[in-house]
């Protein structure tokens, strides 16, 4: 049993942006990714993986995007592995948060140490929370192939030249120039000004936030 074009557009009238062909394409492609039409709840749910798709949310899918999206991702183990731990993560971040507060108060009313030892308890999950899930995030990035490793650029971060400017990564770098040189983030400017100039002589939007393949790059 599958929706017809019909049901479908009086549940989601965005899919009218799409011609009825695309949207048959669609639904056709969801049943062969094994979700089942729950008629009561109207929507897609998929008996094996627990999950289902909300008709609110289809207008933004292709039958193509759809299938690789759910092979790449929603029916994909890794990544329902690496979710979980990002969601666990998330509920001892979120668990942390009353446990501080009431490790602070608690020196109100309980010996110091035990309120001591509350307020570095929540702190340590804070962070043991916050290195689990960034590991989490780095092994699904290389995954996907969108890892990428800045301590291994060979640009201004990584280079030990580098001179630290107030200001420099949050408004500097997107200026047409910089007319005090001064404010240049490199200890040898003098040898590195054609970098620069080429780097400033760049739109914005086609820069990164430092210049990369300096021939004076020289690792930290």
């Amino acid at each position: 049993m599958k929706p017809t074009y019909e049901e479908l557009i009086q549940l989601n009238p965005y899919l009218k942006n799409k011609n009825k062909k695309d949207v048959e394409e669609l639904i056709d492609t969801i049943l062969e990714c094994g979700y089942k039409w729950n008629e009561e709840h109207q929507g897609f749910w998929h008996p094996k993986i627990q999950k289902g798709i909300k008709t609110s949310g289809l207008d933004m899918f292709t039958a193509k995007s759809l299938k690789e999206t759910f092979e790449s991702t929603w029916n994909n183990t890794k990544w329902q592995k690496e979710t979980s731990i990002r969601k666990i993560c998330n509920k001892f971040f979120l668990l942390s948060i009353p446990l501080f507060l009431f490790g602070v108060i608690s020196f109100l009313f309980l010996d110091w140490k035990i309120s001591l030892t509350l307020i570095v308890l929540s702190i340590g999950i804070v962070m043991l929370s916050e290195v689990i899930k960034n590991q989490s995030l780095k092994r699904e990035a290389k995954r996907k192939g969108r890892y990428v490793d800045t301590k291994k650029i060979e640009w201004c971060r990584t280079c030990k030249y580098l001179k630290k400017i107030k200001d420099y990564e949050e408004d500097l770098w997107q200026l047409d120039k910089i007319s005090d040189t001064e404010k240049i983030p490199c200890k040898i400017y003098q040898e590195t000004k054609d970098v620069w100039t080429a780097y400033f002589h760049k739109p914005t939007e086609k820069r990164t936030l430092y210049p990369k393949n300096c021939p004076k790059w020289s690792k930290k």
